[in-house]
């Protein structure tokens, strides 16, 4: 049994970026059309290593890289999805959770949760060229562009590290106050958004002051 990346194909894309005003113009059919999404598999590809499982995902749109998170493998998978071959493995990444890719630092980011770290990866050598230390059981990974600082949240440490992008270096950790996951970055507010499972709670982190500015709970 071998692990197998799926990949698919958009039939229809949906009309993305359109303001209101646009969007009046388009004639209903023309919306209904453009709304219809159909994904249709084009090939069942073999990775490397066990089959064993995998976990975070990220891609580089420029080169067409997806960079996998091959957990029960301790390694990450690089896959071109142009020429739907595996470029490489990045291995001694001890339970490798999350993965992310910073095209514009040609760095991926990878947190090993096995030894409480992140791996900072160049995305040309596929090399390891850093380990920075985090809290308990690292997880997500978020990059603050506008501050160029990577925040990687802690699950068992319930808090998120914050790492300076340009020396590899903690400059700060923010309490969460309960177990951390799933982290993004919107550069249209400058905010990262955490998943606290915990608490139930998406919490809004500001980066310039690495300081928690909101939290919002989720019912249910």
């Amino acid at each position: 049994m071998k692990t197998q990346v799926l990949l698919f194909t958009t039939l229809f894309l949906t009309t993305l970026g359109t303001s209101c005003t646009e969007a009046q113009r388009i004639s209903a059919p023309t919306r209904q059309v453009n709304e219809a999404v159909e994904l249709k598999p084009i090939a069942d590809v073999p990775l490397t290593g066990r089959a064993s499982r995998l976990d975070y995902q990220s891609i580089d749109p420029s080169s067409g890289r997806l960079y996998i998170a091959h957990l029960g493998d301790s390694m990450m998978t690089v896959f071109d999805t142009r020429t739907q071959k595996v470029v490489g493995d990045v291995k001694d990444l001890k339970n490798v959770h999350g993965v992310l890719a910073v095209p514009g630092l040609h760095r991926v980011y990878a947190s090993a949760t096995g030894s409480n770290e992140l791996a900072v990866i160049d995305d040309q050598t596929l090399q390891v060229i850093a380990r920075v230390p985090t809290g308990n059981y690292p997880d997500g990974i978020a990059y603050a562009s506008a501050e160029k600082k990577i925040f990687v949240s802690n699950k068992n440490g319930k808090s998120d590290t914050v790492i300076d992008a340009a020396t590899n270096k903690v400059v700060s950790t923010i309490s969460l106050d309960a177990e951390a996951g799933n982290s993004q970055y919107d550069a249209v507010s400058d905010r990262i958004f955490v998943a606290v499972g915990g608490r139930n709670q998406i919490v809004e982190i500001d980066p310039k002051a690495d300081s928690v500015v909101g939290r919002y709970d989720l019912a249910g």
